[in-house]
């Protein structure tokens, strides 16, 4: 089960990061994808929730960061983009493996209860 956890985790992390790359190569293009995707007003109903909610989950910082450097000169705006990347990658990687530890942890535990269900 930990395993499974740990690969929905990188698969979101991957997919945040390889938009922000696809954001520093194209740009404005992938900004107006995001904004057509996303609904503005989905206060009370479900239905506008669902899409909104994975393309925060899946896509979320790569519009987060081009929102943020979209004012500067297309060369600054790069720069600016790949620190963030970087950044990105180098806190991704440490949640990663606290969340894998974590995880390990807790089948471990459940794992261990449950044995001492079975043979009792």
């Amino acid at each position: 089960m930990a395993e499974l956890l740990n690969m929905i985790v990188g698969a979101i992390i991957g997919s945040q990061i390889a938009y922000a790359v696809c954001v520093l190569f194209l740009g404005e293009i992938m900004l107006k994808y995001y904004e057509w995707g996303y609904f503005e007003d989905a206060k009370n109903h479900w239905y506008l929730k669902i899409p909104n909610a994975f393309l925060i989950t899946f896509m979320g910082f790569g519009y987060w960061a081009g929102k943020r450097v979209i004012r500067y000169n297309m060369f600054k705006r790069s720069l600016l983009l790949m620190g963030y990347i970087l950044l990105f990658i180098i806190a991704s990687i440490i949640v990663y493996m606290l969340l894998s530890r974590i995880f390990l942890w807790l089948e471990d535990l459940f794992i261990d209860e449950l044995y001492e269900l079975i043979v009792r």
